[in-house]
C-alpha cells in the first residue's frame, strides 16, 4: 500500500493573522473609546453639579436684589457698599480716622 501525502493548504494563515490583528485593534480601539466616553459623563456629572449651584447663588442673589429694591432701595445698598468696601465718601464729607494706636 503507497502512502500520500497530503500537504495542507496554507495560503489562509497570512489572511487569518491579519483578520486577528485587525480584531484586536478594533478591540484595543472599543475599550480606549469607552473609557473616554466614561470620563466625558463624569465630566459632565461634574459641570451639572456646578451649574446647579451657580444657578443656586443666581438666585440667591436675586432675592437679595430684590428685597433691596423693596426695603432700602438699591441706591442706599450701594451708597453703603461703596463706604464699606471701597472707602468712598461724599463729595463733601469730611471723614475722621482713628491712626492711635489701641493702648
Amino acid at each position: 500500500m503507497v502512502e500520500i501525502k497530503t500537504e495542507r493548504y496554507r495560503g489562509f494563515v497570512p489572511l487569518r493573522l491579519a483578520l486577528f490583528v485587525l480584531a484586536g485593534a478594533a478591540l484595543v480601539t472599543l475599550v480606549f473609546w469607552q473609557m473616554r466616553i466614561m470620563d466625558k459623563r463624569s465630566e459632565l456629572a461634574t459641570l451639572q453639579t456646578q451649574i446647579e449651584i451657580q444657578n443656586a447663588k443666581n438666585e440667591e442673589i436675586k432675592k437679595t436684589v430684590s428685597s433691596l429694591e423693596n426695603d432700602y432701595g438699591l441706591r442706599e445698598y450701594a451708597e453703603r457698599k461703596a463706604r464699606e468696601d471701597l472707602d468712598y465718601a461724599k463729595p463733601d464729607e469730611r471723614i475722621f480716622v482713628d491712626v492711635g494706636g489701641s493702648d
